[in-house]
């Protein structure tokens, strides 16, 4: 019983770390679109 509990909590653990990861990736991707949408719109200004 100790051991499933054991191997539950360690997939939990696996799961809020892969997670977070994810959630870093998906950021760096918000960032990257927010700075191609800002150099277009200045482009479109400056044309």
């Amino acid at each position: 019983m100790k051991y499933g509990r054991y191997k539950a909590k360690t997939a939990f653990q696996l799961l809020k770390t892969k997670r977070t990861e994810i959630e870093s990736i998906f950021t760096r991707y918000a960032a990257l679109l927010q700075y191609y949408q800002s150099l277009i719109e200045t482009q479109n200004v400056s044309n």
